[in-house]
């Protein structure tokens, strides 16, 4: 008959089993790590397609980078009523005042409307010369204008390639007015093929004759 071991060979076995632990504890938590973290590795790469559902997806975790385009359209619903008009805005601050110091509207014949700072206009129409003078305080002498045909109120013709153009401009020397007034000339160029025996133009003409414009003094 075997004899039990005693208290003594117990607790030998047992000091013997606490040297080892302490030894080869450092191994031993080195290898639970290794096995733990290649159990995570393969849950986390070899999971089979499509066997993640609703249970194992945490609520709210889910961003709009992990949906298929397919699904993130499918959250939009159907565009809405457009709503009403909203309120008037409050008016906007008034623009800044116009630098021009004289300005006005003339006819062919001389007559002046839509003016700033002008005295007064006479003309020669038939030989297209405007002579403009300005209110007090604007030296005719030490500025000039910029005019343009109005083509409401001039000879201008649209209606084929070679019709008649109107001009407008200003003669800085003013030779034909009196001192201290502006000048303005005005008339009409067109073509004529007199002589072409296939229509080509052979000649251009300038005439001198009263056209509406308009100029401003800046």
């Amino acid at each position: 008959m075997r004899r039990g071991l005693s208290v003594n060979s117990r607790g030998g076995a047992l000091v013997g089993v606490t040297h080892h632990l302490r030894r080869n504890l450092v191994a031993y938590l080195a290898l639970f790590v290794s096995l733990s973290g290649t159990s995570y590795a393969a849950s986390a790469t070899l999971l089979p397609k499509n066997s993640v559902g609703s249970a194992q997806v945490i609520n709210r975790s889910l961003q709009k980078a992990d949906l298929s385009k397919k699904a993130v359209t499918a959250l939009h619903g159907a565009r809405g009523p457009q709503g009403s008009t909203g309120a008037q805005g409050p008016p906007g601050p008034a623009g800044v005042a116009g630098t021009a110091r004289a300005f006005g509207l003339v006819s062919k014949l001389g007559a002046l409307s839509r003016s700033k700072n002008v005295a007064n206009v006479s003309a020669v129409p038939a030989d297209g010369i405007f002579c403009i003078a300005l209110a007090n305080g604007i030296d005719a002498s030490q500025t000039g204008l910029v005019v343009t045909p109005n083509y409401d109120d001039d000879f201008t013709d649209l209606s084929s390639t070679d019709g008649s153009q109107a001009f407008a401009e200003w003669v800085a020397r003013a030779g034909d007015c009196p001192a201290g007034n502006l000048e303005v000339q005005t008339g009409i160029r067109w073509d004529t093929n007199a002589g072409s025996p296939d229509g080509d133009i052979t000649h251009v003409n300038l005439g001198a004759t009263g056209q509406g414009f308009f100029f401003i003094v800046p």
